[in-house]
C-alpha cells in the first residue's frame, strides 16, 4: 500500500463493484482515479478525485430528449407507445419527449401512436407527405422494436422517415441493419469513429503493425483514455481536475468534456456524438450533442 501512496493516476478497475475500495484510497490520498468503461457506479457523486469516462445511461436519455427537442420540435413527430416497465430510463426518453414536445409542438405535430395496437394503416392520415417524420421508439425490447422498424420500413417506400432512439437498438439480432439505413436510425452515443482522421489511421497501421490484429473498440478505449490523462498529467501535474475543461484532444472514438457532477463531488464526461444511418448505407457523425448550443 506504501508504494500505491505515491501514485500519479489510477485508470481502472474497470467493473464499479471493484472500485469501492480503491476510490476510497484514491480520494484518501489525493490519486485522481479514472473509471475508463462503465457508466454505472456513483462513485463521483462524493469523490472529487474520480473520473467518469462513459456518461451514465439517465445522462445519456436526458441529452436524447435535449437533442430531439432542440433537432425536430416543429416536425412532424411521433411517439411511438411501449408496454413496460413504467420507471426505466427508457420509459424516461417517453416523458420527457411528451413534455419537451407537445406544447412546442401543437397537437397537429405531435402525435402518441401504438403502431401494435392499431396497425400502420391508420397512421396513414397523420404522416407529412412532403417532410420528415419522426419516430421515436422508448424501449430496446427486441420484439416490440423488431414490430416497429418492420411497419416503419413499409412506410419510408412513401414516406421520409428518421427512428430517433438509443445506441441499444444496433445490438439488437435480429433486425437488419439495412432496415435502419431505410428508416434513417438516429442516436446519441459517446462513440464514434471516423476511418478518415489521421489519428485513427495512424492507431490502427501502428496496432496492426504491433499485434497483427485488428483494434477492437476496447482498444480505441484503452487508447483515449490512456493518452488523454496521462497527456494531462504530463501537461497540469497530479491535480489537473480544473484545468480539464480547457483541454479539448482529438481522440479516436471518444470526445471528452469532463463537468462536475456537484459542488464537492467528482467529473463524469459529458461529450456524445450524434450518429445517423443515412439511406444510401453511409453511417455518419451529425457532430457533438449540444455543441450548437454552446455558440
Amino acid at each position: 500500500l506504501e508504494e500505491f501512496r505515491d501514485l500519479n493516476l489510477i485508470i481502472g478497475p474497470v467493473y464499479p463493484e471493484l472500485q469501492a475500495s480503491v476510490a476510497s484510497f484514491a480520494a484518501k490520498n489525493r490519486i485522481p482515479m479514472i473509471s475508463p468503461l462503465s457508466s454505472t457506479g456513483n462513485f463521483e457523486l462524493n469523490n472529487s478525485w474520480y473520473f467518469k469516462v462513459n456518461p451514465t445511461k439517465e445522462f445519456q436519455i436526458e441529452q436524447t430528449a435535449s437533442y430531439i427537442a432542440n433537432e425536430f420540435s416543429k416536425k412532424n413527430f411521433f411517439l411511438l407507445q411501449q408496454s413496460g416497465n413504467s420507471l426505466s430510463a427508457d420509459a424516461q426518453l417517453a416523458t420527457l419527449c411528451k413534455d419537451k414536445l407537445s406544447n412546442r409542438s401543437g397537437k397537429q405535430l405531435f402525435h402518441e401512436y401504438n403502431l401494435q395496437e392499431n396497425g400502420v394503416n391508420s397512421i396513414k392520415p397523420l404522416m407529412d407527405e412532403n417532410g420528415e417524420n419522426i419516430f421515436v421508439i422508448p424501449t430496446d425490447n427486441e420484439a416490440q422494436v423488431s414490430v416497429a422498424v418492420t411497419n416503419l420500413t413499409a412506410l419510408a417506400e412513401h414516406y421520409n422517415i428518421v427512428l430517433m432512439g438509443t445506441p441499444a437498438l444496433t445490438r439488437l439480432k435480429s433486425i437488419q441493419t439495412e432496415n435502419y439505413h431505410r428508416i434513417r436510425l438516429r442516436y446519441l452515443s459517446p462513440y464514434f469513429i471516423d476511418y478518415s482522421k489521421p489519428l485513427v489511421k495512424r492507431f490502427v497501421g501502428n496496432y496492426r503493425e504491433t499485434f497483427s490484429a485488428e483494434p477492437s473498440q476496447f482498444s480505441f478505449q484503452g487508447f483515449d483514455v490512456s493518452y488523454y490523462f496521462l497527456s494531462a498529467l504530463f501537461k497540469y501535474g497530479k491535480d489537473f481536475r480544473a484545468c480539464l475543461p480547457d483541454y479539448p484532444m482529438v481522440l479516436t472514438q471518444m470526445t471528452f468534456n469532463f463537468g462536475k457532477v456537484a459542488p464537492m463531488g467528482g467529473s463524469m464526461n459529458h461529450g456524445m456524438f450524434v450518429t445517423g444511418y443515412e439511406r444510401n448505407f453511409d453511417v455518419v457523425n451529425y457532430g457533438i450533442a449540444g455543441e450548437d448550443d454552446k455558440k
